[in-house]
């Protein structure tokens, strides 16, 4: 029996809590001249990050395939969240018939640290999930925002596009810009690692209190600050 997996390379919080696929699919080709009966698939990890998985197949037909495309895994996420370096795993596809010697293969996987982005490779989309519009460490930047609206304009509220005047939501801009320039934040280069792709990121607390970011670090702070207010 051969066994080809689809999956992500990369194991992360951000990616549970995204809902991105670990196992895209796995295909299971029968190469005997014999029809396989209740096939065993299953999936287990080293270390046990996630539960594992199983299902049984009825039949696989002499030389035909099937495509197992809704694999369901459970990655836990305190292990995940609470992983602060970068680990090398290993996921094991064990496929086993009746009257006939099981397949497996092994594949490696990389454990990545709950604020470690992967680049713009595979679901760069995922750096949208590092902006935190409702973390505590940017209420006073906020606080700080609103007090300057209201001595530019006349007006504190930080009320997103209520007011449907786009010079307004401007002005609101520009606060949370200026309150945020007034951290006086200094470049640093981005937190060690020891990946060849993508980069750790500063999460609010460590930005406002460290006073240290990168590009990218400042840029996911501001959009953070400006979707907590409404603004896109």
């Amino acid at each position: 029996m051969n066994i080809r997996t689809d999956y992500s390379r990369a194991f992360s919080y951000v990616r549970m809590q995204n809902g991105v696929p670990a196992v895209r699919s796995i295909v299971l080709k029968n190469d005997s001249a014999e029809p396989l009966a209740d096939v065993k698939l299953s999936i287990s990890f080293d270390p046990s990050f996630s539960s594992g998985y199983e299902t049984v197949i009825p039949s696989i037909k002499p030389k035909k395939k099937v495509i197992i495309d809704d694999v369901s895994l459970m990655p836990s996420a305190t292990f995940l969240a609470n992983l602060t370096e970068r680990i090398q795993g290993k996921m094991t596809v064990r496929a086993e018939a009746l009257d006939s010697p099981a397949s497996f293969d092994e594949y490696p996987v990389s454990l990545l640290p709950y604020d470690f982005w992967e680049g713009v490779g595979d679901a760069s989309e995922l750096l949208a999930g590092f902006v935190l519009p409702n973390h505590p460490a940017i209420r006073p930047v906020l606080r700080r925002a609103s007090d300057l609206l209201s001595r530019w304009t006349g007006s504190p509220s930080m009320d997103g596009y209520q007011s449907g005047d786009v010079n307004k939501a401007k002005m609101k801009m520009a606060a949370i810009y200026e309150a945020l320039s007034e951290r006086e934040i200094a470049y640093s280069n981005p937190p060690a690692s020891f990946a060849r792709a993508g980069q750790r990121v500063r999460l609010p607390e460590d930005i406002l209190s460290g006073g240290f970011a990168t590009c990218l670090d400042a840029a996911l702070l501001y959009a953070g600050c400006l979707e907590a207010v409404g603004l896109r």
